[in-house]
Parts: C-alpha cells; sequence; structure tokens
C-alpha cells in the first residue's frame, strides 16, 4: 500500500472515529462543536503522517513518537504537562460553559452534574494535544531558520497587485464597498449632517472627509466612497503582502509559510471582504498587525528605520480606536520592567508618541467642539449586568434587592418595564440607545451608578456571571460565529449612496450569491471555520505564548551536559512573547468593555496574524534536543 493511500486511511478512520464519539457523547452531528473533535482528529493523524519512515525504521520507537513520548526527558515532560494543565483547563471549560450559553436564542440553561465529567475529559485529551503539538514541533523544522535579507520592492509590489487582483470581483460587485452604519455616521459628520464626535476616532473620520473634499468635482458621493475604498484596499493588502514576505524572510520553512500566507491573504473571502469594510477596526489592525511584528524584529539595539516604523504604527493603533492608548501605555510599562529595548528606545518610541497624542486629542477635541464620549461607551458591562438583574427579576423582587436610593438611581436611567422591553443579552445598544435611556442623567450619575453596581454586585453574583458571559461569548466560547461584515451598502442611509453591481451591469451575471456562499462556508466549514472562530484565535495565541514560556524554561543543559539554547534564542523567544502582548491587551479591552458579544472586526488583528501564529507554533526554534 503507497504512503498517499495509508494517509488518506488515517485520515477517514481518525475523522470518523472522534465524529462518531462527538456523537455518541451527546455533541451532535449538525452542531457547530463537532468541529473541534474533528479538528483534533486531523490534527493527530497529520502528526501520525510525518512519522511513517521512523515507523519502519524502528517500531517500537517510531510507534513512541506517534504519541510525543521519547522526544522529551521524563523531566522535560513533566515540566510541559505542568504549563499546559492551566490551559487545557481553561480551554475545556469555554467549551463546556459555552454549550450553555444560547445568545441567539436569548437563554442561558445552568451546568449539570454532567459538565464536571465532561470538563475533565476535555481536559484531558486538550492536554493530550497540546503536549503532542509541542513535542512534535520540535522535530519540525525544515532546513535553516536564518533571517535571509530583505527581498527586492518588486516582489513586493507584484505581490501585492496580485493580492489586490484576486479581490477585484467582491469590488466591482458590492461597489463602493461595504459600508454600514457606521461608516455613514462617519460620512454624516463630513457632511455637517451631525456634529463631529469620538465614537469613531475623529482621525478615521478625517481621512474619509479628505478624501470626499478631494473629489468632491465629480458630484457623486458613490464615487468618492468607491475611490476610499479601493485606497483602502491598497492599505490592508501592502499589509497583507508585508506578513507574507516578513515569513518568506525567515528562511526555509519560513518562505513555505510565507507563500502559503499568501495565497491565504489572496483568496480567502474574509480578507477580501475586510479590505473593503470601512470601518476604523480594519485600518487599526493593520498597524496592530505590523507593530507586533516590529516587536519580533526589534532587539534590545533595534536599528533608526524599525525605530520609526515602530512608533508609526504605535501612533496608528492610538488613534484608530479608543482602546489604543491603554495598549500603548501598558506595552510600554511591560517593555519597561523587563528590559525589551532599553529605557531610551521605550521613552522615544513609546512614551513621546504617547505624550504626543495626548496633546493632538486635546487639541483636535478643542478645534472641533468635540464632548467627551458618553460614559454608556465604557460601561457596558456594568450596564448588561444591571439590566439582567432587573428584567430577570420582578419589581417585588427588585424591592427586596435595592437600597431605595439604588432604585431611585436605576428607574431615572431607565423604568424597568422599558429595560425589559429592549433588553437583550450579548447586545448593549438596544438598552443604551433605546429613547428611553436618559444618557445626560446617567452621565451626570456615573459614580453613583457604578456604587449601585457594587452594592447589587454582593446578592446577584451568578446573575453578573452569567451576563458577564453572555456579552462576552463570542471572544471566549469557540462555537459561536455572526455576520463577520457589513456585505455591501447600509440600505437604511439617507445620503444617496447605493450599490452598483458593475459586474452584473456589464455581463448580465451577478457574483453575490456566490460571495455570500463564500463568506456563508468559510464560517461553516468544518475545519476552515476554526479560523474565523474569535475564541480560538485568542487561544491559539495562548498556546503559543505557552510554547515559548517552555522554550525558554526547559532546562537549559541536556542529559549529556550540552547547552541546549544559548541567550540569543532565549532572547528571540522573549521577544516574541513581548510581541504578543499588544494583541492580548487588545482582547482584554474586548473583555473588559465589549457591547456586542460577538463582532468579528474587534479580533480582526488575531485573523491576519494567523499565519504567524501557527508558523511559531509548529516551526520555531525549540529548547529542547530531540
Amino acid at each position: 500500500m503507497n504512503r498517499a493511500l495509508r494517509n488518506i486511511i488515517k485520515f477517514i478512520l481518525s475523522y470518523v472515529t472522534v465524529t462518531g464519539v462527538a456523537y455518541v457523547s451527546g455533541y451532535g452531528i449538525t452542531h457547530i462543536d463537532i468541529i473541534l473533535p474533528a479538528s483534533m482528529a486531523v490534527l493527530f493523524c497529520i502528526i501520525n503522517m510525518v512519522d511513517h519512515r521512523l515507523i519502519l525504521k524502528d517500531k517500537s520507537y517510531g510507534i513512541k513518537t506517534m504519541f510525543g513520548l521519547g522526544i522529551l526527558s521524563r523531566r522535560d515532560s513533566e515540566r510541559c504537562l505542568k504549563v499546559l494543565l492551566p490551559v487545557s483547563m481553561i480551554f475545556a471549560a469555554s467549551v463546556i460553559i459555552g454549550r450553555h450559553f444560547d445568545v441567539w436564542g436569548q437563554k442561558i440553561t445552568r451546568l449539570e452534574d454532567a459538565d464536571i465529567v465532561y470538563w475533565l475529559a476535555l481536559t484531558v485529551v486538550s492536554l493530550f494535544a497540546f503536549y503532542v503539538i509541542y513535542a512534535k514541533s520540535i522535530t519540525w523544522h525544515i532546513g535553516d531558520d536564518e533571517t535571509t535579507e530583505d527581498e527586492p520592492v518588486r516582489t513586493f509590489v507584484i505581490r501585492t497587485a496580485l493580492i489586490i487582483l484576486c479581490w477585484m470581483p467582491y469590488y466591482f460587485t458590492l461597489f463602493p464597498g461595504n459600508l454600514g452604519k457606521d461608516t455613514f455616521e462617519s460620512i454624516d459628520m463630513c457632511l455637517g449632517n451631525i456634529p463631529w464626535t469620538n465614537h469613531h476616532p475623529i482621525f478615521f473620520t478625517a481621512l474619509i472627509d479628505a478624501v470626499i473634499k478631494l473629489t468632491s468635482p465629480l458630484n457623486d458621493l458613490t464615487i468618492s466612497m468607491g475611490i476610499f475604498t479601493f485606497l483602502h484596499m491598497c492599505v490592508v493588502a501592502c499589509t497583507l503582502s508585508y506578513v507574507a514576505g516578513w515569513l518568506i524572510k525567515k528562511g526555509r520553512s519560513g518562505k513555505i509559510a510565507g507563500m502559503v500566507a499568501a495565497v491565504f491573504f489572496a483568496i480567502h473571502p474574509f480578507m477580501a471582504m475586510y479590505s473593503m469594510y470601512i470601518t476604523k477596526d480594519v485600518l487599526f489592525a493593520c498597524a496592530l498587525t505590523v507593530l507586533t511584528l516590529k516587536l519580533i524584529d526589534m532587539g534590545r539595539e533595534p536599528s533608526v528605520s524599525d525605530r520609526a516604523v515602530f512608533t508609526l504604527m504605535l501612533s496608528g493603533v492610538m488613534l484608530l480606536r479608543n482602546n489604543g492608548l491603554m495598549i500603548a501605555v501598558v506595552l510600554g510599562v511591560i517593555l519597561l520592567i523587563f528590559k525589551r529595548m532599553g529605557i531610551k528606545n521605550v521613552l522615544l518610541t513609546v512614551a513621546a508618541p504617547v505624550l504626543i497624542f495626548l496633546v493632538y486629542r486635546t487639541v483636535a477635541y478643542n478645534a472641533l467642539g468635540i464632548e467627551p464620549e458618553s460614559f454608556a461607551e465604557s460601561a457596558a458591562i456594568p450596564l448588561q449586568q444591571v439590566g439582567y438583574v432587573i428584567d430577570t427579576h420582578t419589581d417585588r423582587e427588585l424591592d427586596d434587592i435595592l437600597s431605595d436610593e439604588d432604585d431611585e438611581l436605576l428607574y431615572g436611567i431607565m423604568p424597568y418595564d422599558r429595560v425589559r422591553r429592549v433588553y437583550e443579552l450579548g447586545y448593549v445598544d438596544p438598552y443604551k440607545f433605546d429613547e428611553a435611556f436618559d444618557d445626560e442623567y446617567f452621565n451626570e450619575h456615573s459614580i453613583e451608578f457604578l456604587k449601585a453596581w457594587a452594592h447589587i454586585l454582593p446578592g446577584n453574583f451568578g446573575d453578573y456571571v452569567a451576563a458577564y458571559l453572555a456579552q462576552t461569548a463570542g471572544y471566549w466560547h469557540y462555537g459561536e460565529t455572526n455576520t463577520v461584515a457589513t456585505q455591501g451598502v447600509w440600505d437604511d442611509n439617507t445620503i444617496g449612496v447605493s450599490n452598483i453591481d458593475v459586474i452584473q451591469n456589464v455581463t448580465g451575471v451577478s457574483l453575490y450569491g456566490v460571495i455570500e456562499k463564500l463568506m456563508l462556508g468559510m464560517r461553516k466549514a468544518p475545519i476552515l471555520c476554526i479560523l474565523s472562530s474569535m475564541a480560538m484565535e485568542f487561544y491559539a495565541v495562548l498556546l503559543l505564548i505557552s510554547y515559548l514560556c517552555l522554550d525558554m524554561f526547559l532546562a537549559r543543559k541536556d542529559a549529556d551536559g550540552e547547552e541546549r539554547k544559548t541567550n540569543d534564542e532565549r532572547s528571540g523567544h522573549a521577544g516574541c512573547i513581548t510581541a504578543y502582548i499588544p494583541l492580548v491587551l487588545l482582547w482584554v479591552s474586548i473583555m473588559i468593555a465589549t457591547p456586542a458579544f460577538c463582532l468579528f472586526r474587534y479580533m480582526f488583528p488575531f485573523f491576519i496574524l494567523w499565519p504567524v501564529t501557527l508558523y511559531f507554533t509548529l516551526c520555531r526554534k525549540s529548547g529542547p534536543k530531540v
């Protein structure tokens, strides 16, 4: 039996076996949870495939290495399991608990006794899988991974152009682009229809305003936004091309990863749709992506060009998202604590841009007459928690829960009967944007509201936890999914921008249905849908950080007393861990103040960096020797 046929049989048997186990255990063949065990089966099958020659040479040792045994010493294996156990426990808990939250159906079910057994079983399975991946990744290097010289500019330009070319069918089908409600709020500010606010960062709105003004002789807002969308696509394509080129510079294994990444960026429908999605989150993702890669490249003595690009990207992070300032400040503190770049470099590349940004924001706010953002924008989680208590209790029950002062305050913000009518699990917008919600009163009594929130907490801790988990479900439970992006132009806009299907007008055939099916397929297709799971994106980063910590802290000498890791290698792993801190901070900020339980655009930087995350997970230079 030839090798290809054996591998196909392994794949089929692994997939069918684990699918059957999942079905019998109650997951259900049509439930999205089937993707997790099926994915583990495929991964295990791939791991087995690489060992066929070793098995032929030494069957006993070959079979052991199929399961990650015999690669690490007993001491290293024990340390590895200790580090990976918390990650496995957290991941298993997210799967089991998440099954009880049906945000779309507005329903939360109670945990059952059997969930403890499922959690323990899934913890063991996850720990085994994570251990095998770590042990096997040590043997998966392909050639020398020393960084090569920069690629020619011509190569970068050609790759960028090819990516844009692959996106053109989307652009001409959905012209002038994917413009949602948030986009039209920025456009209305540019046209003077509504006052300028920082609900959508003023820098992003100013970019739209500049293009509208420059293209005003065309006297067609649809064409103006089409031009802005094309420029937006070019920026996104350059970012993705940079990521692919960055991987290619990592040597032979990096070249393979970079080529795969370039194809992934060009053909995945999410990339095309987000290149045309006119929202500040996409440009923010581009800035954060380049910032992450620069953090990996920069050592203790970064070059002038590295510092310049880093400073520019950090400024973009602060200008394009309201949580960017928090990311920049905390990152600067971490860089100082761990002495990654030296005090002088941190002051020049982080502290200085932060101070300049604060001055810019003050001047811009005063010049445009922008009022501070409503407190409701940063209090989404407390609002949802208090709203959940009101929604799930009668007025008589609330009399026992609330003091007279708290009752007067909360009723003044919004009458209880109205809260019960508009409250939704996972979405704070129907609550805080309802006409009965007194935003001015809420802003004036923000401190009193937080005190009331704290007063209610002790007696309603379970309700608070349930509301919080529902509000953040998409970012910690892998099974949540959403529409991903606005497709086309928001129908309720009142400024005359309309969708023009250029391809249909020219050929009589529309690709809109094909695009819809591609988007749905990427969200639902087994294995592939994991890439669009925001929770899985985060857990992949968490797992990678765990692996890098293992690489750094496993014993420096092997059984023969030989050095197994140089200081430069340890420093490289530390730099990679530091580089992922902005992504972790982004996730933390979302978990603190997200207005919706499942918004893919908030986590778009994680999606762009999937190829880099997988590359370092499977092809990094590991510490222990085989």
